[in-house]
């Protein structure tokens, strides 16, 4: 676990037979960087929830246990966070 954490999954249905079924679309990834301020959504695996914040800044190096990681988003767990 360095750098940046993805998790990537692999689906036997098509985007849009997801989309027919469910009535949900995909998460789509931007390849540029995010800025400070930025609307994001953060998903939690754990509280099965997603919340709509902002990014706040950025954090050059992040260390847990024996892991590092790079260019970590900071975002503030409050009020500026709500549930979706």
């Amino acid at each position: 676990m360095t750098d940046t954490d993805i998790s990537v999954y692999e689906s036997t249905s098509t985007y849009r037979e997801i989309k027919k079924k469910y009535g949900i679309d995909a998460l789509e990834l931007d390849a540029r960087h995010p800025r400070a301020g930025r609307d994001i959504t953060v998903v939690s695996g754990y509280w099965k929830e997603t919340f709509g914040c902002a990014v706040d800044g950025f954090a050059y190096r992040l260390k847990e246990a024996d892991w590092t990681w790079k260019d970590s988003l900071r975002y503030r767990v409050s009020s500026q966070c709500t549930g979706l």
